[in-house]
């Protein structure tokens, strides 16, 4: 990524002192946006999903050049949610 936020940690996680993470799947754009983020995996199911999308959305990414030109690509990250960081 070549910009990226974290995502909001889930209040009822931090008080509940949960960590876990996150397996996201994405198409990045051409111009290195995310589009269509879906969870393939959570360590802590339902937890951090809806705020690990709401941040992937908000990521960019250095686009995949072929022949000269950026391309469409399926990209996947996983996304640690940890109260140390």
């Amino acid at each position: 990524p070549t910009g990226r936020g974290p995502p909001t940690y889930p209040l009822a996680a931090r008080a509940s002192r949960t960590e876990g993470t996150v397996l996201v799947e994405f198409t990045v754009l051409p111009d290195g946006s995310v589009s269509d983020p879906r969870v393939v995996q959570a360590s802590a199911p339902g937890v951090f999903d809806r705020s690990v999308l709401r941040a992937i959305v908000q990521w960019r990414f250095a686009p995949r050049v072929e022949d000269g030109q950026a391309v469409t690509r399926r990209a996947r990250q996983t996304v640690r949610c940890s109260l140390s960081s």
